[in-house]
């Protein structure tokens, strides 16, 4: 309304105030659906996918791998099917203990990530609590906690040892 409108009313914002909030909530309910459709549908795509690979590697490349070269006719057909079944469990355990540990590791450093801001809000917090003398101290103390060394460096660079009168 106000990019529409050149001047401001109260009575034409009171008017429109319920209209705007109606189709603000209205065009935010949509677009979350469609977002979540979206993503469900995201969902299904990879899901698809992944069943697809699965199937493929289960059907095709363990039968070509496990049962053609160690396999005779004297074995018969459910020695094949129980080796192909205990192949895709122990793919499927692999995958799954892959997958969990890649995701405490994921969770792990999403919270050493919180850990350290809680950690440097607190240190912020702190010197913010400070008065603001010690404030002030304290950004002279980090500023030339340096000096010192850098000064003893430039005068071991600059002036002869027997310039300095020892004491």
């Amino acid at each position: 309304m106000g990019k529409t409108m050149q001047f401001k009313s109260t009575y034409i914002a009171r008017l429109f105030k319920d209209k705007n909030k109606e189709v603000t909530m209205e065009e935010k309910s949509r677009a979350a659906m469609v977002m979540y459709n979206y993503e469900i549908a995201l969902y299904k795509a990879l899901l698809l996918q992944c069943e697809r690979e699965y199937d493929l590697l289960i059907n095709v490349k363990l039968y070509q791998e496990l049962v053609i070269p160690h396999f005779t006719l004297k074995h018969g057909q459910y020695a094949a099917v129980a080796v192909i079944r205990s192949g895709a469990n122990k793919l499927l355990k692999k995958v799954w203990e892959a997958f969990i540990s890649k995701r405490d590791k994921i969770i792990l450093r999403e919270h050493a990530k919180v850990v350290q801001n809680q950690r440097k809000f607190d240190t912020q917090l702190k010197t913010a609590q400070l008065s603001a003398g010690q404030q002030i101290d304290l950004r002279i103390d980090d500023k030339f906690s340096g000096l010192d060394a850098a000064v003893r460096g430039i005068i071991k660079d600059t002036v002869k040892n027997q310039s300095i009168k020892k004491e």
